[in-house]
C-alpha cells in the first residue's frame, strides 16, 4: 500500500531483514543513530548479538522468525507497521551444488515471497531489496542496469527470480519498490570464511592464503560505503522503481589484493593459488557502472581498498 514518502529516518519504523548478518548489522547501527525506530527481523536459529555493534540499543527491537512460517511472519509485520523495509535476510552460497539449489529456494525466493505478501494492506513508502552484481555473471563489463543478467549459480538465480517478484509486487499492488544490486563488500565483521577476513586471518597468523586463483579481478567495497547507499536510497524518492548498482567501475585482482593485506599486516605468508577449487561459471572479472547510482542517489566509493583494509585489518588486531 503506497503511501507519501517520508525524507526523514527520525521516528520512522523501519523493518531491516537478515538484521544481524553482516551488512544488517552495520545498516541497524546507522538507523539507530539516526534516531529511527529499528525493528530488526532476524532468522529464528540466529543469536541477535553475534554481529552486532554498541549502539543505542532501547530504539531497536528484535524479532526471531523464519521467512517460511508465513503466519507468525505476517503478524509481525502487521504488529509493526514499517514505513520503509530493507529486505536484506537471505542465504549467501555460490556453491552450484543441487542441494543448494534447493535452499536457496526456499530461503531467498519463497522467503521474498512471503515477506512482499505480508505487506499487504500496510502503508509503506518504501520496499529495498537487496540484489547482487552476481546476476550480471560473466556479461560485458562495465555492469550496466539495462543489459540482460546471466545468473551462473542457483544463488545469482534465487537474487533474480527474487527481482522479479520484487517488480511483479510493484505492478500488481502498486508497491513502491527499488532494487539494490550490491558489489562484493567488506569491513569489519564479516563472515570470516568469506575472501579479505580469510585473508588478513591467514596473515595475521603467518600462515599460508590459499585461494582459487590469483587472476580474478574483483570490485571490492568497504561497508561504511554500501551503508552510506543504502542511507541516501531510503530518503530519496527519486529511486521507486528503479534498479541500481552500488559498485565502482574501479577494480582490483585478487593477486594484488592479497599482496596489499600482506603489506599491511607485514606478514610473509607464502600465497597458494588453486588450494580452494573453482566453481563453475565464476566470474572472472568485475567492475560495475556507477553511473546511475550517482545521478539518482549522488553517491560514489568514497573509501580506497587501502583505507578499507586497514580499518579491517585493525579491527581483526583489537
Amino acid at each position: 500500500m503506497n503511501v507519501g514518502f517520508t525524507t526523514s529516518l527520525k521516528g520512522q519504523n523501519i523493518l531491516v531483514t537478515g538484521a544481524s548478518g553482516f551488512i544488517g548489522s552495520h545498516l541497524i547501527s546507522f538507523l539507530s543513530s539516526q534516531d529511527a525506530k529499528v525493528h530488526a527481523l532476524i532468522f529464528s536459529r540466529e543469536v541477535p548479538t553475534q554481529n552486532l555493534w554498541k549502539f543505542k540499543t532501547k530504539s531497536i527491537k528484535y524479532y526471531k522468525c523464519s521467512f517460511l512460517n508465513f503466519r507468525k511472519l505476517n503478524s509481525i509485520v502487521k504488529f509493526i507497521k514499517p514505513v520503509k523495509i530493507i529486505h536484506l535476510g537471505s542465504l549467501v552460497d555460490l556453491n552450484r551444488s543441487f542441494q543448494i539449489a534447493r535452499q536457496v529456494i526456499h530461503a531467498n525466493i519463497k522467503g521474498t515471497l512471503n515477506l512482499l505478501e505480508s505487506l499487504r494492506n500496510v502503508p509503506f513508502d518504501l520496499f529495498v531489496y537487496a540484489s547482487s552484481v552476481e546476476v550480471y555473471g560473466n556479461g560485458p563489463i562495465p555492469f550496466k542496469e539495462s543489459q540482460r543478467e546471466i545468473p551462473p549459480s542457483p544463488y545469482a538465480i534465487s537474487k533474480l527470480t527474487g527481482e522479479h517478484f520484487v517488480n511483479f509486487y510493484s505492478k500488481i499492488y502498486n508497491y513502491p519498490i527499488s532494487i539494490l544490486r550490491l558489489s562484493t563488500c567488506y569491513g569489519p565483521g564479516q563472515n570470516e570464511n568469506r575472501l579479505i577476513p580469510s585473508a588478513i586471518k591467514s596473515a595475521l597468523a603467518s600462515r599460508s592464503i590459499e585461494i582459487s586463483q590469483i587472476n580474478q579481478s574483483r570490485n571490492f567495497i568497504y561497508i561504511r560505503d554500501i551503508i552510506k547507499a543504502i542511507g541516501k536510497v531510503l530518503v530519496k524518492p527519486k529511486v521507486i522503481n528503479e534498479i541500481i548498482n552500488i559498485g565502482s567501475e574501479e577494480t582490483i585482482s585478487v593477486e594484488k589484493m592479497i599482496e596489499s593485506i600482506k603489506i599491511l599486516t607485514g606478514s610473509n605468508s607464502r600465497t597458494l593459488a588453486g588450494r580452494v577449487p573453482n566453481r563453475a561459471q565464476e566470474i572472472q572479472n568485475w567492475s560495475v557502472s556507477s553511473v546511475k547510482a550517482k545521478k539518482i542517489l549522488g553517491w560514489k566509493v568514497s573509501t580506497s581498498l587501502r583505507q578499507g583494509l586497514k580499518e579491517t585489518i585493525a579491527w581483526y588486531q583489537r
